[in-house]
């Protein structure tokens, strides 16, 4: 009898999909683009993108 497994309840999924929205973000920050555009397509908040930003001056 085959087992189902719904990868999108998987915990390590959850945590990559996350970490490449991140990626994303941090690479939209890089390139300028503006917060409301970034908010909208990955649908981090201004204050999450606030830090980042911080993160990025700060390396």
């Amino acid at each position: 009898m085959p087992v189902i497994l719904d990868i999108r309840k998987d915990i390590r999924y959850l945590q990559g999909a996350e970490d490449a929205n991140q990626e994303c973000a941090l690479k939209m920050l890089k390139e300028g683009i503006s917060f409301s555009l970034i908010q909208k397509i990955t649908g981090h908040t201004l204050e999450q993108l606030k830090k980042m930003e911080e993160q990025l001056k700060a390396s």
